[in-house]
């Protein structure tokens, strides 16, 4: 016969997923430890369970609306890219600065957008060269807010993403200060390697374009 493991025994109904062997267990101990008499279990096994319900209840809610209060007021990150929000201001700062506009079309749910930026647009944006070189803006697409275009008009972003004919994600542009294309624009996120030369050539040469056309 093989001698009783009191200690795995306990183990063994401790892991058990029932919660009321918990309670019996619970019980036990505290009989044993001599906190609750000997005949707690045949007559009070129910006030003993709404007892333990109530003190763990009372431990763990808090905890659990402390959670619930940080979630709820935690704040996505904000995005490192700019967003448009005047146009007409950026071309009179393109004007005044003889550089073009890049105009970064973007969706909420897009993930080659957020991986546009993470990889390419916001180390453009860091290095301070670039930012002698080119505006860069962000634009959702799905957006409801209003932003003034490039005549000074309150239109939502996503009407004048239609009016520009935007309707895949991302889209690059690159136009000056009247919001006119200088070079084809860029549309979706491939040759993640090559993608940056790319995107410093287009501006490059959109540069020599607005400089001609003075």
């Amino acid at each position: 016969m093989k001698r009783w493991n009191k200690k795995r025994w306990f183990d063994e109904c401790w892991s058990a997923k029932h919660w009321l062997v918990k309670v019996w267990l619970v019980r036990a101990w505290l009989v044993k430890r001599r906190v609750l008499p000997q005949g707690f279990l045949q007559n009070n096994v129910m006030a003993f369970t709404r007892l333990f319900v109530r003190v763990f209840g009372l431990l763990i809610l808090p905890v659990l609306l402390f959670a619930t209060f940080v979630n709820a007021n935690e704040t996505p990150p904000p995005s490192p890219l700019p967003i448009a929000t005047d146009l007409s201001q950026l071309s009179h700062q393109s004007r005044q600065q003889k550089i073009p506009i890049l105009l970064v079309y973007s969706a909420e749910s897009c993930e080659y957008c957020q991986r546009l930026e993470e990889d390419v647009l916001v180390p453009m944006l860091r290095n301070g060269e670039f930012r002698e070189r080119a505006i860069i803006r962000k634009i959702m697409i799905d957006s409801v807010e209003d932003i003034r275009d490039f005549r000074g008009n309150e239109i939502n972003a996503e009407e004048f993403a239609f009016q520009q004919g935007v309707q895949v994600t991302p889209t690059l542009r690159f136009v000056d200060a009247g919001g006119k294309d200088l070079v084809a624009e860029m549309i979706g996120y491939n040759t993640p390697d090559l993608y940056g030369a790319y995107v410093t050539n287009a501006i490059d040469r959109s540069r020599v374009l607005i400089i001609k056309q003075e």
